[in-house]
């Protein structure tokens, strides 16, 4: 007969049911546990109930069959009286909603109620690959319920103390609930390489369905224990019937008094006294199930049941630590604070003074370069004009006696031109000697980068770089051509020396208005090495160079104009390369001024 069946037959005898007659006087609601043995319900649990409306007349006892789960949710919602549960629930629910035993069950098969539950592990007795519990590593097991202390709780309790992770352990496992077919027939034909069963459990079923006793092999078996049947794990305690927290205490010593003297059912379980759980709790602790499952999760309760001790000694060494380095720290801080001060102001004066020396050498080499530059200028000036007359003068020479050249008019004008330019740079020169102020005229940005393009591209850095432009032509901005020319070429030149040992050299140029149209951004950038911290700070020093031929006023001339412009100078470092940003003011339409080309 199916367990179910089973168990819902007795649990309609013991509840009692009336269809006439008399009320009684007083309901009381007992939970019991579905996961029982069918052995309880038939041997012990009916006759119980039984006993108990037979000698309390004045109550009517109504029973409750309930899984595990189900039965903890009823007992927390103080729906019972009483229950009847297995030691580990009833540990459980005693530790979380305070229940208390009344009596524990006593079997035929153990006369100490304290010893009577636990696990078999069968194999086929054909099946060499299993002598003990840990050879099931990875295989398939069957087994009645994981809700039950007997049989499963038992063996993930065994193979915990071993050293084994019981989350992991076995390959599959079958729950058959108490079904067909049951943990021996999945076994016998195939379907499980192992059966865990509570214990007598095989005994019961050979009686029952003349199953062969030779079919089966027990792992690790146990006797001589206090348990008459073959077990292979250790004994802990019977079924408990106990009373709820709430229940009224003279009815729990009528009650108790009539369980405890019911003398034994014809299949020879009775009622006794038990109260050794220790075997439970430390199951349930190895588990870390139950009232113990916190100790699962990685939090503060968990650590603290743990290592409490640990703790305390960690706390004790941190005390003792604590207050030495505080009485240390004091004390070298009284000793040590007039030196630290005195350290102190040492540092910024070599700071200072330091930062003046730099001032000072780099505003003298300054004026050396500003006085030399004049006087270089006043040198140059008549040559340049002589080569200027002379190109002139060759041209009209060769056309007068040749006749007209296109090749040599067009050099003789590039050489006049360029002189020109020289020119022009050194009464570039000349005024900044004598303090002239700068032109402050019209330029559109396609003719000044074109200017400023043409130049670099006659010149050697230029050889192998690809070069792209981006704008708006006709964005015009205000200032002297020449300068901004020099400080376009003086960057691209820059540029070009860091890319001088690419293989793919790209130098870009780009330039935009902002959103109010005051300012134009200019941006030079090319794809040379990262610079480090060092290299990019010193970008900030108005004569340093960080070329071994550079005479570093390239780029504190160049951050002069662009501010005498009243614009800005910087630069952002790139993955690859650096940027170039110069911020200039916009051409303003006050007056028609005069638009010169750069």
């Amino acid at each position: 007969m199916p367990r179910l069946l089973t168990i819902a037959i007795c649990s309609l005898f013991a509840a009692g049911l009336t269809f006439g007659g008399e009320p009684q006087v007083r309901r009381i609601e007992v939970g019991v546990q579905s996961t029982l043995d069918p052995a309880f319900f038939i041997g012990s649990f009916g006759p119980t109930m039984a006993y108990l409306r037979e000698t309390l007349p004045q109550l009517q006892f109504h029973a409750e069959v309930l899984p595990p789960g189900y039965l903890s949710r009823a007992i927390e919602a103080k729906r019972f009286d009483f229950v009847f549960a297995d030691s580990g629930l009833f540990a459980v629910a005693s530790s979380k909603f305070g229940m208390r035993d009344i009596g524990m069950q006593t079997s035929p098969r153990s006369a100490d109620p304290s010893q009577g539950v636990s696990s078999t592990v069968i194999v086929r007795a054909d099946d060499n690959r299993f002598r003990k519990i840990e050879d099931l590593q990875k295989a398939t097991v069957a087994a009645e319920s994981q809700d039950s202390l007997g049989g499963w709780t038992v063996i993930q309790g065994v193979l915990a103390d071993r050293g084994y992770d019981i989350d992991d352990f076995f390959g599959q496992v079958i729950f058959t609930r108490g079904e067909i077919p049951d943990v021996a027939t999945l076994v016998r034909n195939g379907y499980a390489d192992a059966g865990i069963m509570k214990a007598c459990d095989l005994e019961r079923l050979m009686l029952e369905h003349n199953i062969d006793a030779n079919a089966f092999r027990i792992l690790e078996p146990q006797s001589g224990t206090g348990l008459r049947c073959l077990h292979s794990a250790p004994l802990y305690p019977d079924v408990v019937f106990a009373s709820a927290r709430e229940a009224d205490p003279e009815l729990v010593k009528k009650i108790s008094i009539v369980l405890l003297s019911k003398p034994p059912s014809e299949e020879g379980y009775a009622w006794s006294i038990g109260t050794n759980f220790a075997k439970v709790d430390e199951l349930f602790r190895t588990l870390r199930v139950g009232y113990y499952e916190y100790l699962r999760k990685a939090n503060w309760q968990a650590i603290w049941e743990n290592y409490r001790f640990a703790i305390f000694g960690l706390l004790a060494v941190a005390l003792f630590a604590i207050f030495h380095i505080i009485r240390t720290n004091r004390l070298v801080h009284l000793r040590t604070a007039q030196l630290r001060e005195a350290l102190v102001k040492k540092d910024a004066l070599e700071r200072e003074a330091r930062t003046s020396r730099e001032r000072l050498y780099q505003m003298e080499r300054a004026g050396v370069v500003s006085q030399m530059s004049a006087m270089l200028a006043h040198e140059v000036r008549q040559p340049v004009y002589a080569l200027s007359n002379f190109a002139g003068g060759l041209r009209m020479y060769i056309n007068k006696r040749y006749g007209n050249d296109n090749i040599v008019q067009e050099t003789t004008e590039a050489i006049a031109n360029e002189a020109n330019r020289i020119s022009d740079i050194v009464e570039k020169v000349r005024s900044y000697a004598k303090q002239q102020a700068a032109k402050d005229v019209r330029i559109e940005m396609g003719d000044l980068v074109n200017s400023a393009l043409r130049t670099f591209n006659h010149s050697a850095a230029s050889e192998g770089i690809t070069i792209t432009t981006e704008g708006d032509k006709s964005t015009a901005l205000s200032g002297d051509p020449l300068e901004l020319e020099l400080v376009l070429l003086n960057l691209m030149k820059n540029s070009a020396a860091a890319m001088a040992n690419q293989a793919d050299k790209q130098l870009s140029v780009k330039w935009e208005q902002n959103a109010s149209a005051d300012t134009v951004f200019i941006r030079v950038e090319d794809n040379g090495p990262q610079m480090s911290d060092d290299a990019f700070n010193s970008l900030a020093c108005p004569v340093q160079s960080m070329k071994a031929e550079g005479l570093g006023i390239g780029l504190s001339l160049c951050r002069t104009i662009v501010e005498r412009h009243g614009g800005q100078l910087s630069f952002e470092r790139r993955t690859r390369g650096l940027t170039a940003v110069l911020s200039l003011p916009a051409f303003e339409r006050k007056a028609p001024p005069a638009t010169v080309k750069a």
